[in-house]
């Protein structure tokens, strides 16, 4: 890779700001026909990056090509309780980053009922826009899909208390939750 220039790194804005959207959209790995992932850290690799934005940035039109009738699903999280967090793992040498994202989705409807028990064994790859920035994270990538690593309903006593989903999403990838820049794709077009 060639030599990247550090200055201005951490470049923020005047007023910086943290935050998720409340929607999530997520989809089936095997419902994507092509998947793009950032570019390789390996300066020797035919598809290494040139820029630091190019280790962790997913771009393209459209992006991610979804596999015809296939569409991106949606949730939504009560506002305030997604959040994100990329840890390093593994011993030296032989770091990765496993990514969480972990929020609150409201309700007992049967509907998300079902969902807890459809989605706990699927291969996934979600979507959630930062309110600062207006970058899309994602969970998930084309060799290693994301998966749910807890779900617990719960409904409290008190008539003010929690009736809802909290649910986390994990992966582990050589990245941090990277940057989609591709189209998401909510209706199916005939």
């Amino acid at each position: 890779m060639p030599d990247i220039p550090l200055d201005d790194i951490n470049g923020e804005s005047c007023e910086p700001s943290a935050g998720l959207s409340t929607d999530l959209y997520f989809i089936e790995r095997k419902n994507l026909a092509t998947m793009t992932d950032p570019k390789d850290l390996c300066g020797d690799s035919p598809n290494a990056a040139a820029t630091l934005e190019e280790l962790i940035e997913i771009s393209g039109t459209p992006g991610h090509t979804l596999k015809p009738d296939k569409k991106w699903e949606k949730l939504e999280f009560i506002q305030e309780t997604p959040n994100i967090k990329s840890t390093q793992i593994g011993e030296k040498e032989r770091r990765l980053f496993q990514n969480e994202l972990a929020g609150q989705i409201v309700g007992s409807k049967a509907r998300l009922l079902g969902f807890m028990r459809w989605v706990k064994n699927k291969k996934l790859i979600c979507l959630i826009r930062e309110i600062g920035t207006k970058n899309l994270r994602q969970m998930g990538s084309d060799e290693f899909a994301a998966w749910i690593e807890t779900q617990e309903h719960i409904i409290e006593g008190p008539r003010e208390g929690v009736n809802g989903l909290n649910i986390t999403i994990a992966d582990k990838q050589q990245w941090p939750a990277p940057i989609y820049k591709g189209d998401v794709v909510t209706t199916v077009t005939p």
